[in-house]
């Protein structure tokens, strides 16, 4: 075996890496890192760059995007070995490469390509080593750095910050792995996206946008897409920017020029300021990227038909106990959980429908979901908890899984496991957003900081195991794809996973009559006509005291 591995491009363009040997799976792993995929001013599309001229090192990580370390060290708990302050850099657009170290010459491996969460304004693509993934599957792994917050999200009403650039440098990656991940020894016929939260809802909204059509072939999500209260209209967007920089020293108008001005000379310590406490952001109705509402191009099948995998964890207590500001992630008796649920129904799905409507959602899920027999503080609690996790993952995940099933294969999964990463309740299992701690190999990393057990170790391999097939063919042998009748979905719980059917139905059922209930609201609100200013005060009161992650 060659001391470093190498890829030439050309007799003028070539790259070193290296090579780690994974212990738990005895095999070997090249590694090429920090590779410029595109370069991008501030607010400007992404642009292609030229090949380098000579051999590149590509041993190491590069630069990520500008943001708060305390909202990353937060939120991912990433090993100092990877992330270090000063590889903060608006020029962050790097992608790396895992490959196993013995690729037959003409065997085109399949290729997985990574795109990291963090609520669209945290994290980096350098937190997920892909050896061990790359390793368990024997595929190519390839995860990259985008631009997050508001140099990523953020648009103005008229346009000119047209937002979703984060996305367009997503598109820029694909276009730079179809062109050159063959020289790897990849498939680029034969490419995944694969998301866990946020990442998860960008990877579905490559399948509705046009220009990212052919650029992969599945799709595998975990805690996210982007049926989930995310997609947003350029007014919500354009008035959340407007709110925040008014909070931070803005005096202009509304104006997108303007604001792009102020925005310009501001220092990049400055955006991360402004970021950092701004609420959610997500992903924009542009007109570019992302031409109409998601249901829209699902229904009319403008969108790229490929065959899904949606799974789901216990969504509910990462997200929801945030929610509970003023009580440290305490639910206080039936007035509390009553006023909570009505602040979530009338701030995420259900913003647009008339008071009328969601009051009668909000009995219908205290009737439906709250405690029924004991009703103590931490029943309250446990309630809350997975009436938000349907809201915002398990109900939108069904109702993906319901639309594209008819277009292609769908398989649905439900991972149940001993939580050991966040602090929470012994109630909670394994979190929103965890899943990658599993299909990364975390439970078989050396330097792991957490203790994990067998079972967790089970999960994992049988996470990759699956992965592996849908990687390769598309299809799963043994696993029934979701259909109406059925509703089949794999259980993942060790010592073994099992299929069943009719998931979650009773559930299911409730949430299908809301969403219907809310689709025919005759009194049902435009964006033009919903009071942001007090829906952004609302959410700036949740997100700027505790920070909200999704």
């Amino acid at each position: 075996m060659d001391l470093y591995p190498a890829v030439t491009f050309s007799i003028s363009s070539s790259i070193e890496g290296g090579t780690s040997f994974i212990k738990a799976f005895a095999n070997h792993i090249d590694h090429f890192l920090g590779i410029q995929y595109a370069t991008a001013g501030r607010f400007e599309e992404p642009q292609e760059v030229p090949l380098w001229e000579g051999k590149r090192d590509a041993k190491n990580l590069r630069n990520f995007v500008p943001q708060s370390m305390e909202s990353l060290s937060k939120e991912f708990s990433p090993p100092k070995r990877y992330i270090k302050e000063q590889n903060m850099d608006e020029d962050c657009l790097y992608l790396n490469i895992w490959r196993p170290s013995k690729v037959n010459k003409g065997h085109r491996l399949p290729v997985l390509v990574f795109i990291h969460g963090g609520n669209f304004k945290s994290g980096c693509g350098d937190i997920f080593d892909g050896e061990i993934l790359a390793c368990g599957t024997g595929a190519i792994v390839v995860n990259f750095n985008y631009r997050l917050g508001i140099l990523g999200f953020m648009c103005t009403k008229d346009g000119v910050l047209q937002g979703n650039y984060g996305l367009l440098d997503q598109v820029a990656a694909l276009k730079w792995i179809n062109k050159y991940i063959e020289y790897f020894g990849g498939d680029k016929n034969n490419v995944t996206l694969y998301g866990v939260g946020s990442g998860a809802t960008m990877a579905t909204a490559h399948m509705m946008s046009s220009l990212s059509k052919g650029l992969f072939h599945k799709v595998i999500c975990s805690s996210g897409n982007l049926i989930s209260p995310i997609a947003y209209s350029r007014e919500f967007f354009s008035e959340t920017l407007y709110f925040f920089a008014k909070r931070f020293g803005y005096s202009g108008s509304k104006d997108g020029k303007e604001i792009k001005e102020y925005l310009m000379q501001l220092p990049i310590s400055s955006i991360t300021r402004i970021t950092h406490n701004a609420i959610p952001m997500g992903v924009c109705i542009d007109g570019k990227f992302l031409t109409k509402h998601p249901k829209e191009l699902i229904e009319s099948k403008e969108y790229s038909q490929v065959p899904l995998m949606l799974g789901t964890f216990d969504e509910g207590f990462k997200m929801f106990s945030k929610y509970l500001t003023s009580t440290d992630g305490k639910l206080k008796g039936a007035d509390h959980f009553n006023m909570i649920l009505n602040g979530i129904v009338k701030d995420f799905t259900f913003m647009n429908s008339s008071t009328e409507v969601t009051d009668e959602v909000v009995q219908k899920l205290v009737k439906s979901f709250g405690p029924k027999r004991t009703k103590k503080d931490e029943d309250y609690l446990k309630s809350g908890c997975k009436i938000f996790g349907d809201m915002m993952v398990n109900f939108p995940t069904y109702k993906l899984a319901y639309m594209h099933q008819s277009n292609a294969p769908v398989y649905m999964y439900e991972v149940h496991v001993p939580n050991m990463s966040v602090e929470a309740p012994s109630w909670v299992e394994t979190c929103h957003g965890e899943e990658y701690r599993f299909t990364f190999g975390e439970t078989f990393a050396e330097r792991s900081e957490i203790p994990w057990k067998k079972e967790h170790k089970d999960i994992s391999i049988s996470l990759i195991k699956r992965f592996t097939e849908f990687l390769t063919k598309g299809e799963i042998s043994d696993w029934k794809p979701f259909t109406p009748e059925t509703k089949y979905i794999e259980i993942f719980k060790a010592p073994e996973a099992k299929i069943q059917s009719n998931y979650d139905d009773k559930r299911m059922k409730v949430w299908v009559e809301l969403d219907q209930k809310a689709e025919k609201d005759a009194n049902r609100k435009s964006m033009d006509q919903l009071n942001l200013n007090t829906t952004i005060e609302n959410l700036f009161k949740v997100y700027f005291a505790k920070g909200f992650n999704i």
